[in-house]
């Protein structure tokens, strides 16, 4: 070291003093280096930047290294050095950038930093610069520094967000030290539990395809690390989870909700509790129903020329869509992609709960007619189709009566629906040609009508 390190080390700009992670002069493989450390500003990014341009004037050999905590912050503090230079009219500050993750699973030397100026990976300080002159000592010796302050290194962090209880310490350090201990299971499971609340573990270990007594260890410590809770059991006493309010943090904040976990949990389609966890009492009151949509998808997923590429469940499903004037809302049971035999399936879901009457039936079967004419369907795919899952074979029938009476009616193209019933599911499966069509009265297979 040519200058001593300092630790939050405290600079005055011209806007004001600028508090650096450290900062030091030091010599690199026999080049003189003044280098500022950044660990993640987040909210506080572009104000750096705008005072590091600053003293850009000052100490021309400044070179910033940064620590991110995620690849959008990554992107974010690229974006702001670039936008500041342009509209400064100055040279580029030149950087390198990197994932904690990255820096703690291979090494502080290894190729992970991001630089700028070569536009690729590489290691620290490896591409050459053109050298700028020394115009002052840095950091400034008359500048004090805090002392006890610095952030906490990523194993700490770690440490800290796994205890239990978890500590009293800011939310989004809790946040980072998860992001980092969480396993790749871990992090899929709690994936699962967001498209599929109430789900129990036996599911979740054959939608992961892993072993249930691995999928039993990793969430026992995700119900540990206060990320999942029981909401209730099963018939065969089995627990049902869901996402406690950490998980949805964490969720948010690695969409990028950092400041905004209630708009994220909107976007998605959930209510939250008074304590912050998703709301399920609807899908509590309908709890066969929801074991019943879970079935399907274990179902699907198990079947070998089946590949489930997506499959969102409840509350997650609500579509809001105007036609000629008018809002309506249709919440199916589940939509998504399926895989057959290398065909593609787009699909919404509907499982009626019970018969209800032909009015009612009606009138949500005349909800997905304005949904298609309106062309809202297209949001999930052009060519997604209708999959209804019914009482029995009588039912079915009575049901493609209704879609093509509506036809008839709003003088269009029958609904590119599929109807068939519990029974003929259960006892042959969903690739069998269990399903009627209301542009045909032979049954058929999915797989026909996949692309």
């Amino acid at each position: 070291l040519m200058s001593g390190w300092r630790c939050m080390a405290r600079i005055r700009t011209g806007q004001g003093s600028l508090v650096l992670d450290g900062a030091a002069t030091f010599k690199y493989q026999g080049r003189l280096l003044q280098v500022a450390l950044e660990l993640d500003a987040r909210a506080r990014a572009a104000r750096q930047v705008e005072k590091l341009y600053q003293l850009l004037e000052l100490y021309p050999a400044l070179q910033l290294v940064v620590v991110c905590w995620s690849k959008s912050s990554m992107q974010h503090y690229l974006d702001l050095i670039r936008r500041e230079a342009l509209s400064r009219q100055a040279p580029l500050l030149p950087a390198y950038i990197a994932l904690g993750q990255a820096i703690r699973q291979q090494g502080y030397n290894a190729p992970v930093w991001y630089s700028n100026y070569a536009g690729r990976y590489t290691r620290i300080f490896q591409v050459s610069i053109p050298l700028a002159r020394f115009a002052q000592p840095w950091p400034p010796s008359e500048e004090g520094s805090f002392a006890n302050v610095l952030s906490p290194s990523v194993d700490r962090l770690v440490h800290l967000a796994t205890q239990s209880p978890p500590p009293n310490i800011p939310l989004w350090q809790k946040l980072v030290g998860l992001g980092f201990a969480l396993s790749p299971l871990q992090k899929r499971l709690l994936e699962l539990v967001a498209s599929h609340p109430l789900v129990n573990e036996a599911d979740l270990a054959a939608l992961s395809q892993a072993t249930l007594s691995y999928v039993h260890a990793a969430v026992e410590k995700l119900l540990e690390w206060q990320l999942l809770v029981v909401s209730s059991h099963d018939e065969l006493g089995r627990r049902l989870l869901k996402l406690a309010p950490l998980a949805i943090a964490y969720l948010a904040r690695r969409e990028g909700w950092e400041r905004g976990i209630k708009s994220f949990a909107r976007s998605r389609g959930w209510k939250l509790g008074e304590d912050g966890s998703l709301s399920t009492d609807r899908l509590e009151k309908n709890l066969r129903h929801v074991r019943d949509v879970h079935s399907l998808l274990v179902k699907l997923s198990r079947h070998p020329q089946v590949e489930i590429a997506r499959w969102t469940s409840e509350p997650s499903t609500g579509l809001c869509f105007i036609h000629r004037g008018r809002q309506y809302r249709i919440q199916p049971d589940a939509y998504g992609l399926l895989r057959l035999a290398g065909k593609d399936l787009p699909f919404v879901l509907e499982w009626e709960r019970s018969t209800t009457s032909i009015r009612k039936l009606a009138a949500k079967l005349r909800q997905y007619y304005h949904w298609y004419r309106a062309g809202q369907h297209r949001a999930l795919h052009p060519d997604v189709r209708l999959l209804m899952i019914t009482t029995g074979r009588r039912r079915a029938q009575r049901i493609i009566r209704v879609i093509r009476w509506l036809a008839q009616e709003l003088d269009t193209d029958p609904l590119p629906l599929l109807v068939t019933s519990y029974k003929e599911l259960a006892t042959r499966g969903p690739l069998a040609p269990i399903w009627q069509a209301a542009d045909s009265s032979a049954a058929v297979r999915l797989v026909d009508y996949a692309d």
